[in-house]
Formats: C-alpha cells, structure tokens, sequence
C-alpha cells in the first residue's frame, strides 16, 4: 500500500506538467495497471502562479485576478470599463450602466462559491456589485445575491433569488469590502458573510427552491453606474 501511494504521488505530480496525447496508464509495482481515459483528465489545469484550479480530478476554480482574464475563453465583458487592476476585477463607473463581466464555466451542484467585492460609489443605496448564478436562460432561471439599505414594500435588505429584506449583517456604507459564501444545493441555498475583521462568517438566509440543472455561468455587474472591485472567486465542491 505505501509503495502504491507513492509511485501515484510521483505519477500525479508528473501529470501537471503533461501534454495529454492518450490514456493515462498507472502501473503499481504489484502489477495492478489503472487506465485513466483522456476525457477524464484533459481538463485539469493547473497554474501556481494565479492559483487557477479546475475541471478533472481537482473539481475546483480559483481566481485571484493577477493577470488579464478577458485574453482567453473563460471569461467574457461588456464594454472596456471593465478590467483587471492592481490585482482585482474592476467594473468602473462613467460608460454606461449594466457593465459586467461573466465567468463561463459549468459547476454541477452542490458547489460552494466565496468571494471578496465591494461597491465603491455610485450605488444609489445599493452597498455590493450583484453576483448572478444562472442555470438557465429564462428570467426566473437565475440566483441573485445583493444588498441594498434602503426597505421598502417591494425590495430592500440582502437579495437571495428575491429580495429577502434580511438585515443581518447589513452593509454599512459604499466602499466596505465583504467575504461572501454561498453554498448552492439542488433542494437549497444558504447565503452567509462576514466582514474583514471577522473570522467567521454569519448565516444570513437559507432559502428552499428546485434546481435541476448545473449553474452556466457566474457573472459580476453594477447597480446603475457604479464602481465595483471583486478581489477574488472561489468554486469548490461541498
């Protein structure tokens, strides 16, 4: 058992650095031959430097902005007042309202998603860029999550799939940055934050719904014509 843990070690480590041309074959010194197909794995990718991980074995995606996103396939935006800078992904102000910028990638559930954003200015009550999970190409086929101060009949409080009117751990003021997590079932969904001089994150909501597909695709955008910074996204499995 410890040389075959070893000699899959060795392999996997070797792995990263392949150019997939075939099969993947595992020969332990017992004999046993494993045999991993290329589709399995063609998707990993693995980048130390910007901390990208996903697809294949690892199920992961992490993205820390530290180089330009809107060079590949990944990730798509609307007009140039969105960019990478100093490290982040910003949606400037000043061209235009509904500026945004997609994640297209494909996460079967359950997944949990983190992310670091704040609203600089430009608002207008509204205290965090909107995150939108969609599965679907429908209006109702999409999970909002957002927060805005001001209350009343129709809307207000933190957005979860629908305004909530939550206020527990409401957003002070523009230019606060917060940590949100939101762990996105089938059957569920609970929406949990915390500032950055706190360790823990504090449930805000947990809401029941039915969602049978995967999520295609995660985007950022701006309430009216504000400014927004998104530090970093992380996707993983629950």
């Amino acid at each position: 058992m410890k040389n075959k843990r070893m000699v899959f070690s060795v392999i996997f480590v070797f792995l990263c650095s392949l150019v997939y041309c075939g099969d993947l074959i595992i020969t332990f010194t017992n004999g046993t031959v494993i045999s991993y197909p290329l589709e399995s794995i063609k998707n990993i990718v693995m980048n130390t430097e910007n901390r990208v991980y996903t697809d294949g074995i690892l199920g992961m995606y992490y993205e820390e902005f530290k180089n330009d996103i809107f060079d590949g396939l990944l990730w798509r935006k609307r007009r140039n007042s969105v960019f990478i800078e100093d490290g982040n992904l910003v949606i400037n102000s000043g061209d235009g309202v509904d500026d945004y910028a997609d994640l297209l990638k494909e996460f079967t559930l359950p997944i949990i998603i983190e992310t670091r954003v704040k609203l600089v200015y430009g608002g207008q009550n509204y205290r965090t860029p909107w995150i939108n999970l969609y599965y679907g190409d429908l209006d109702d086929e999409r999970i909002d999550i957002g927060y805005l101060s001001n209350k009343t009949k129709e809307w207000g409080g933190w957005a979860f799939k629908g305004w909530t009117f939550s206020e527990v751990k409401a957003v002070p003021s523009e230019n606060t940055w917060i940590t949100i997590k939101i762990e996105v079932n089938s059957d569920f969904g609970q929406l949990m934050v915390k500032y950055d001089n706190e360790d823990y994150y504090t449930p805000v909501i947990k809401k029941n719904w039915s969602i049978s597909r995967k999520i295609q695709k995660i985007r950022y955008s701006q309430p009216w014509d504000s400014k927004c910074i998104i530090d970093y996204i992380k996707v993983y499995k629950k």
